[in-house]
């Protein structure tokens, strides 16, 4: 499996915010930022921002291993909106929580990972103010580090 499949997989985990499932998009949708009526969306990340990727081979004749990262970014509200984390705190909690759930389901399926050659090995969870194209944003990064056979 590629980055960019495993990605298009990860896009389709369905978190549950305010009652409905939320889907990943493109971050070239929202080159200038994301406005606050656009807000409660995830945007995957196209980079790493530092961490490897990492992989090694099986042998002659074997299937290599890879490791990927794909980190997937909740933007829940501007930072500075409403009562500040008085108004997100909880919500972002329920969309970990959301989050996780989806995340497990999907990943303890008969095939593997949403059905491919593919295995979480792990995620981060980072709750905070995060930074998307020069606007802060109270919201969750999620780090994923997913298994593939290539």
């Amino acid at each position: 499996m590629t980055k960019v499949q495993i990605s298009e997989m990860v896009a389709g985990l369905g978190p549950v915010v305010s009652g409905a499932a939320l889907y990943a998009i493109e971050p070239d949708n929202y080159k200038s930022g994301v406005d606050a009526a656009d807000t409660g969306i995830r945007v995957l990340l196209p980079s790493t921002e530092g961490e490897p990727h990492t992989g090694e081979p099986k042998g002659i004749g074997a299937q290599s291993r890879m490791v990927w990262i794909v980190k997937d970014l909740y933007l829940n509200m501007l930072a500075g909106d409403a009562m500040g984390w008085a108004t997100v705190g909880y919500a972002l909690d329920s969309y970990c929580d959301s989050y996780v759930t989806a995340l497990t389901a999907a990943n303890h399926s008969k095939t593997g990972f949403c059905s491919i050659n593919a295995e979480v090995l792990s995620w981060d969870m980072l709750v905070g103010v995060h930074t998307y194209n020069d606007r802060q944003y109270y919201g969750v990064l999620v780090t994923l580090r997913v298994q593939s056979g290539i």
